[in-house]
């Protein structure tokens, strides 16, 4: 049996090779999640169709990947990128085994992947804010609605790019967000600085709120955003990737605001879609009132 498209035959025979696994895997799978289909896409012409595309998957082994770990760490690249790199090749070999393609065990479950804490540590103060926001709103409108509305929400940037009119309802002031990042949908609350530039925006059904040149989905944010951020000298002096300012960083001052004015992590957690509340114990250490009523604790004992 031929698979036309791609050229490889079913069920998949020696000389298939990774890049071969990977138009097979792109073309059933990847490519249908507009989320992360872009990223994938993009990591593997980076990072894997001239490393490990040309072998063939047989020869693709545990000791092999462990190298290519090594040698993508080596070259600078960062532990969560290498991270999803190696999750990127499980993915494929898992696809292929769930369509009984490919009968061995997947060589990149038994890599451990590198880990660093990478949780973002800074946010921003409300003047830094309201400066990056005047300063955005000049340089670009929509990149200062888009920046505006992940700062009052916390929601993530292709969360935003995909929002269409049917989603947002102004009457009741919410945000539905559909087939977000951890694949539970959820609603958000529309802060009145939010409410009043959406009342200006176009909210057809089926109409995107925020649409690139050609009417499609951005896919990435404004690189004038980055430029705004450094007009500003927000990242003078800084080296640790944790406290750079970029784009996410709305999303994690967001979250940093509701937890210093005593907002329960758990409903934090829901307003970020995240999908467990570890996720949102980062920000712990921001509730003073936590920290103040336990210290009362500790000296009722000591009084």
């Amino acid at each position: 049996m031929s698979y036309s498209t791609l050229g490889v035959s079913l069920p998949l025979d020696s000389s298939v090779t990774f890049n071969d696994a990977w138009g097979l895997v792109w073309e059933f799978k990847i490519q249908f999640n507009a989320r992360s289909g872009y990223c994938e896409a993009n990591r593997y012409r980076k990072h894997l169709r001239e490393t490990i595309g040309s072998l063939r998957l047989s020869e693709i082994t545990p000791f092999l990947l462990d190298g290519l770990k090594i040698r993508f760490l080596k070259s600078g690249l960062s532990p969560q990128t290498v991270k999803h790199i190696l999750n990127l090749i499980k993915r494929v070999f898992n696809c292929l085994i769930h369509y009984n393609l490919y009968h061995n065990s997947n060589p990149a479950s038994k890599i451990s992947t590198p880990c660093e804490d990478s949780a973002r540590q800074r946010y921003l103060t409300k003047e830094e804010a309201n400066l990056l926001l005047a300063t955005l709103k000049r340089k670009n409108e929509q990149l200062w609605q888009i920046s505006l509305l992940s700062l009052s929400t916390g929601m993530r940037a292709g969360e935003i790019f995909h929002l269409r009119g049917e989603h947002i309802n102004l009457v009741d002031r919410l945000i539905r967000i559909v087939n977000p990042k951890n694949g539970k949908n959820r609603s958000v609350y529309i802060p009145d600085t939010a409410f009043y530039m959406l009342q200006d925006c176009r909210l057809g059904p089926g109409q995107l709120v925020f649409p690139n040149a050609l009417g499609k989905p951005h896919l990435a944010i404004n690189r004038q955003f980055n430029k705004a951020v450094k007009e500003l000298g927000l990242n003078v002096g800084l080296t640790d990737p944790r406290d750079i300012v970029v784009f996410h960083s709305l999303r994690h001052t967001f979250a940093s605001w509701l937890v210093q004015k005593d907002q329960p992590l758990y409903v934090v957690s829901e307003l970020l879609g995240h999908s467990t509340l570890g996720m949102t114990s980062r920000y712990a250490h921001l509730n003073s009132a936590r920290k103040s009523g336990a210290t009362a604790v500790i000296n009722a004992f000591l009084d």
